[in-house]
């Protein structure tokens, strides 16, 4: 699968011009000296944030990547480490989609002077600390940089801070921690995704009663995240705005040993009062999506799912779900090390954090053979 994405900043050009562009060439269109755009180029300090951000136009304007990545082979070779989850799991969608956006970053910035490496670990606290505790004691000299889904653990808190008090540059991507002093946080819009979600379930319901809602985070203290976090939240505040006629009930169960599936099938076959369900994540798409199904009640009960994978696709043709919040974890994974190498590479300073905007899908994206699904995908 191609996944090139052109991104600001760092488009692939062939030249054109008769003569290579120089430094003084960048420095008279920028309206600086040669010096500055040397100190810019080279990611020194004693430049202001809008002269890097105007040199940096200039840079791609006169299509002077090839003489950039040049000029970069001539200093030591830059290091960024992305942690991923281990998703030998066939339900680990959403955290294949951020690798495969993070893969195909690594793929556009090639030709810089970086070395790129992935680690991949299981989703627990102790492998995770276990692995960062090695690259602090035997990596973290010559690392610039360290990106990663982060855990809600005391002492993973305290370790990524001290990668930072290192000079190590640290992004997370798809959740947050506020506790950790990274440089930026790249994730969905999750507020976003269930006002959207409870916008489209008002808009689909024929009658009153009962909508369901998955919120996996109400379970359980879970070291990714928080109560709400995925959208579940302000999915039940937006449903109360517009109308008393509905009542909104969470799911109780977990996913694992099909305790979920088998909790939603057993309600929506004992309360015909139910019209709708939310499924606030992957995971929860691919349990409850079969029981609505099975239950025989797929063209009664409105269901909203979450993201765009195989399974959920499919179900979205078969007319199971009736639409699909997509937060797009390709480009989470793409812009988290897009902002990080722009930093340790190119000295920008980023925002605090970058939202990545959700989408609706619909059926009308859905196609007989797997072209619509990879489209989206790539979008």
């Amino acid at each position: 699968m191609n996944r090139l994405l052109n991104t600001t900043g760092y488009r692939s050009a062939t030249r054109t011009r008769a003569a290579p562009v120089t430094l003084h060439d960048i420095a008279r269109e920028a309206g600086t000296s040669v010096s500055t755009v040397s100190r810019v180029l080279n990611g020194k300090p004693g430049a202001g944030e809008a002269t890097r951000t105007k040199v940096f136009d200039v840079v791609e304007r006169l299509q002077y990547t090839v003489n950039y990545a040049a000029s970069n082979l001539k200093r030591r070779t830059t290091n960024l480490i992305g942690v991923f989850e281990d998703h030998s799991r066939p339900s680990s969608y959403y955290a294949r989609h951020i690798e495969e956006g993070y893969d195909a970053c690594v793929e556009q910035l090639s030709t810089f002077n970086v070395h790129f490496e992935k680690r991949h670990v299981a989703v627990q606290e102790a492998d995770v600390y276990e692995l960062l505790s090695e690259v602090y004691e035997h990596e973290r000299a010559e690392l610039d940089g360290l990106l990663l889904v982060p855990f809600r653990s005391g002492r993973i808190i305290a370790l990524l801070n001290r990668f930072v008090d290192a000079g190590v540059a640290v992004v997370f991507a798809d959740k947050d921690v506020e506790q950790v002093r990274r440089m930026t946080f790249v994730g969905p819009d999750n507020d976003l995704a269930g006002r959207m979600a409870a916008e489209l379930m008002f808009r689909f319901l024929r009658r009153e009663g009962t909508v369901i809602v998955s919120n996996p985070d109400s379970r359980s203290v879970h070291p990714y995240g928080r109560p709400g976090h995925l959208g579940a939240g302000s999915f039940v505040r937006q449903m109360s705005l517009y109308t008393s006629g509905i009542r909104v009930e969470s799911t109780h169960e977990p996913r694992k040993d099909n305790r979920l599936y088998t909790e939603v099938r057993h309600r929506l076959e004992e309360d015909p009062k139910i019209v709708g369900i939310f499924a606030a994540s992957a995971r929860d798409t691919a349990a409850i999506a079969p029981a609505l199904r099975d239950s025989g009640r797929e063209r009664e009960v409105q269901m909203i799912g979450s993201e765009v994978f195989p399974e959920s696709f499919a179900m979205l043709g078969a007319g199971v779900i009736d639409a699909l919040i997509y937060k797009n974890p390709f480009r989470v994974g793409f812009k988290a090390l897009d902002h990080l190498f722009g930093h340790v590479v190119r000295g920008l300073t980023p925002a605090s954090q970058y939202r990545v905007m959700p989408r609706v899908v619909l059926a009308s994206a859905f196609t007989d053979d797997s072209q619509g699904y990879e489209a989206l995908l790539e979008e």
